[in-house]
């Protein structure tokens, strides 16, 4: 059973250094669930199929060095 279909959760916009790559990972460090992803050009999580008890789900964003967590 999933919460929702799909998800768009836009990012604040000093999280992201313009032009700098991105990596995006669980605050344990481990890859994020197959359900969710980020996508650099819109700036945002997209969540398909988010699963019972998949959100919050707390993520680190790297960009030119400079990290954010976020709690999504």
């Amino acid at each position: 059973m999933s919460l929702n279909p799909e998800l768009s959760i836009p990012l604040p916009e000093q999280a992201v250094v313009m032009g700098a790559e991105v990596q995006v990972f669980l605050s344990s460090k481990e890859t994020l669930p197959s359900w969710i992803s980020y996508n650099q050009q819109s700036q945002a999580f997209e969540a398909k199929g988010v699963p019972m008890g998949g959100l919050p789900l707390s993520v680190v964003l790297d960009s030119a060095g400079q990290s954010t967590w976020i709690l999504l």
